[in-house]
């Protein structure tokens, strides 16, 4: 979720914006993407719908 903001972020606000960001463009431009820091399914695209966004796995 883009609104969590580990402890270690200075800037809460500006690291949310940026979280944002990242993920509309990835929406956008669509493709697979690595999630290397999270459980699997940690390998999929990002998609939206009715301006809800959806993380669909590969496979």
């Amino acid at each position: 979720m883009p609104s969590w903001c580990p402890r270690v972020d200075i800037d809460k606000d500006r690291s949310r914006q940026w979280r944002e960001q990242l993920l509309a463009d990835v929406a956008n431009r669509g493709g697979i993407w690595a999630c290397g820091h999270f459980p699997p399914p940690s390998m999929g695209s990002i998609s939206t719908d009715q301006g809800t966004r959806r993380w669909e796995p590969c496979g």
